[in-house]
C-alpha cells in the first residue's frame, strides 16, 4: 500500500529524531561516567598529597570486611575497637572493601596494624576484575607480637593461574589469607595501601 510523501517524511523525521535522542542520552552518560572517574581521580590526589591514603581499613567490627564474616576455618568478632580472627584449624580469607579498584602500581605497599598475631603465614590474594583469575603471592609470616607490619606487594612472588607471574596492577578484590592451629587468634586494627616511598619511611 502506497503511504505518500508526506506520511513518510514524518515516519523518517521521528526515526531520526529517535536516533538523535538516544545517542544524545549516550554521551550524557559517558560524560557522566567520564566526570565521576576524573572527580574520584581529583579526590584520590587530594588524598596523597594530604598524606592519606584513599585506600585505608579500620576494622572495628565483622562489617567491616567482606561479607562480615571469614572464608573458612575462622571465625570474627569485635574486639575492644578492633576485629579479632579466631582460628578454626585450617586456612581463612578475610577480604578488604573495595568502593573502586585498587591502583596498586600507585599503592604498592600493603600496612597491616595488629594488636595482637602470632607467627602464622599470610598470603595476599587480588582479583584485578571481579570476573578475573584471582593472583596469589606468599608475603611470609605474621609479626610474633602486636605491631605493624609493611609487605611489598611489588617485591612477593605472585602466582596468577597457577603461573609465575608480577604484580597486578590493580585489584577490584583484596583479601588476606592465613592458616594455622585452632585456637591462635590474631587482631586486626587497620590496614592501608601506600606508596612505595612508605618503604623507607
Amino acid at each position: 500500500m502506497y503511504l505518500g510523501a508526506r506520511p513518510l517524511a514524518r515516519a523518517a523525521a521521528l526515526l531520526a529524531l529517535t536516533l538523535l535522542l538516544a545517542w544524545s542520552l549516550a554521551a550524557l552518560g559517558n560524560a557522566l561516567t567520564r566526570a565521576g572517574v576524573a572527580q574520584q581521580g581529583l579526590r584520590e590526589w587530594r588524598a596523597w598529597h594530604s598524606g592519606v591514603s584513599p585506600w585505608q581499613w579500620r576494622l572495628r567490627r565483622p562489617a567491616d570486611v567482606i561479607a562480615a564474616r571469614a572464608f573458612g576455618a575462622a571465625s570474627v568478632h569485635a574486639d575492644d575497637d578492633a576485629l579479632a580472627v579466631h582460628y578454626r584449624g585450617g586456612s581463612w580469607q578475610i577480604g578488604l572493601r573495595l568502593a573502586r579498584p585498587a591502583a596498586l602500581t600507585d599503592a604498592p605497599v600493603l600496612l597491616l596494624s595488629l594488636r595482637q598475631s602470632a607467627a602464622l603465614p599470610l598470603s595476599v590474594i587480588v582479583r584485578s576484575t571481579l570476573h578475573a583469575r584471582a593472583c596469589t603471592a606468599d608475603a611470609g609470616l605474621l609479626p610474633a607480637r602486636a605491631g605493624t607490619l609493611r609487605i611489598d606487594l611489588a617485591a612477593l612472588p605472585w602466582r596468577c593461574a597457577g603461573q609465575p607471574a608480577r604484580m597486578p596492577t590493580r585489584a577490584a578484590m583484596l583479601r588476606l589469607q592465613s592458616s594455622g592451629p585452632a585456637g591462635r587468634r590474631i587482631v586486626l586494627i587497620s590496614a592501608m595501601l601506600l606508596p612505595a616511598q612508605a618503604l623507607r619511611g
